[in-house]
């Protein structure tokens, strides 16, 4: 009998313990952020919120894209000070592009994840 209850109240533990290690709330950010006036690179393994960075940017340039999912959900926006859409990627894959800047403007770029690892970069090519 003794043995019975040594089992039922460890397998009591057990359980409370993995029920209180699902409770735990995911990371917003655990990787390194680069943001200058000509870059925006996130090196990512785990990615829960909103990441933004703004650059002032003159017609002719290119920024070049790159995006690397390794897994959850990517979703890229690329818009203007004054909320014209560039680009807009819902649960975008790995992919590699380029923007064309045709307007002097303030140009934000956002990054959102959820439960997402991986690697964006958003770097004006040199001319």
């Amino acid at each position: 009998m003794k043995a019975l209850k040594t089992k039922f109240f460890s397998l009591i533990v057990i359980s409370v313990v993995l029920l209180l290690n699902g409770c735990t709330e995911p990371v917003d950010f655990d990787g390194t952020e680069t943001a200058t006036e000509n870059q925006f690179i996130l090196d990512f393994d785990a990615l829960n919120v909103i990441k933004r960075h703004e650059m002032t940017l003159f017609p002719g340039e290119i920024v070049d894209v790159k995006i690397i999912k390794e897994k959850g959900i990517l979703d890229i926006k690329v818009y203007t000070s004054d909320n014209q859409m560039i680009y807009q990627g819902d649960d975008v894959s790995s992919c590699e592009f380029s923007i064309p800047i045709n307007d002097l403007d303030m140009y934000w770029f956002n990054v959102n994840g959820q439960k997402a690892s991986g690697y964006v970069s958003f770097i004006v090519r040199e001319k």
